[in-house]
């Protein structure tokens, strides 16, 4: 069975603390256009703003409202995504791994949808 992802969820609710962030900031990407039951679906969100500590969360707290097919609210906390790239060094006569940072961190957030049908924003906080 297969959950479609047809209207992407719009909206994204951040922490009343945070100054003036409104909708036009905010683009929401979903990474798949569907998604089978029980099985993960992870959206980026493309936020044109910086935070000078995104990880507390009296500075920026962002979350994904949804809503179900049977009605359900769901609320989905986002996290700072960083992609790395491993590479084996050779340092004095012994490998290491080391992790060097690709391109600049994202917001994300996951879902694992337990029922089939379309998901629908909600307002935002």
């Amino acid at each position: 069975m297969l959950m479609m992802v047809v209207e992407i969820l719009t909206l994204i609710a951040t922490n009343g603390t945070a100054p003036g962030i409104d909708e036009g900031t905010l683009r929401l990407e979903a990474l798949a256009g569907s998604v089978e039951r029980y099985s993960k679906i992870e959206f980026v969100i493309h936020l044109d703003r910086h935070y000078r500590n995104p990880f507390d969360p009296s500075e920026v707290d962002l979350i994904l409202e949804i809503t179900t097919p049977k009605g359900e609210r769901l609320v989905l906390p986002a996290f700072l995504y960083q992609h790395y790239e491993r590479r084996m060094l050779q340092r004095g006569g012994r490998r290491e791994e080391w992790l060097y940072p690709v391109g600049k961190p994202e917001w994300r957030a996951r879902f694992s949808p337990s029922e089939v049908g379309t998901l629908t924003s909600i307002t935002s906080h």
